[in-house]
């Protein structure tokens, strides 16, 4: 049994497929188990921006249970820093963390730390 599943990254293809219920892909039926069995599932939905079948998809994703998290730098991590020295290293860090936060792991930084 597993803690969670992450589609990272997730193409909208995936999104739609995960959102209808279509398990004709090996991704799709691991992610329709997750939802079915009240575990974890987390997508990370690369493309932008989103038409109107895009966002029905992830309402049902959604409303099945899972996360659907647009794959964006947490811009606002970078706090008082610099911004010719925050990296995309550093954004992407801090959005994994993110990521991990939502499966039970402390995240390495959290607003209240950078500020």
């Amino acid at each position: 049994v597993t803690r969670g599943m992450v589609i990272l990254p997730c193409s909208c293809d995936t999104l739609s497929r995960v959102g209808r219920g279509s398990g004709d892909t090996l991704i799709a039926r691991a992610a329709h188990c997750h939802l079915k069995e009240r575990r974890q599932l987390i997508l990370c939905v690369r493309e932008s921006p989103w038409t109107l079948i895009d966002l029905d998809n992830a309402r049902s994703v959604a409303a099945a249970g899972g996360t659907v998290m647009p794959l964006s730098p947490p811009f606002f991590m970078a706090g008082r820093r610099d911004p010719d020295h925050v990296t995309l290293p550093m954004m992407l860090s801090a959005y994994v963390d993110r990521v991990l936060a939502l499966l039970g792991h402390a995240p390495t930084a959290t607003w209240e730390t950078i500020r």
